[in-house]
């Protein structure tokens, strides 16, 4: 079973992850977590990655479904 999704941007990293908020949005998910990968690398490793951005998108009411019919998906 697939959970993420790929896309190429001509945009720059700022813009495109505003698309990609505003897109999550629309589809009625929320985003519940943010993990930025660049400063996490940055401050436990002293080093510079590129921009790299983890969202974590969550539709309550489906999650609630999803999460009933199969506890395992979860930690």
């Amino acid at each position: 079973m697939q959970f993420e999704r790929h896309a190429m941007s001509n945009s720059r990293f700022v813009e495109t992850v505003d698309i990609v908020r505003e897109m999550i949005s629309e589809a009625g998910f929320g985003i519940v977590s943010e993990i930025d990968i660049s400063a996490n690398i940055l401050q436990s490793m002293g080093e510079v990655f590129k921009p790299y951005l983890i969202l974590g998108a969550c539709m309550p009411k489906h999650a609630a479904r999803g999460l009933e019919a199969r506890p395992e998906l979860g930690v």
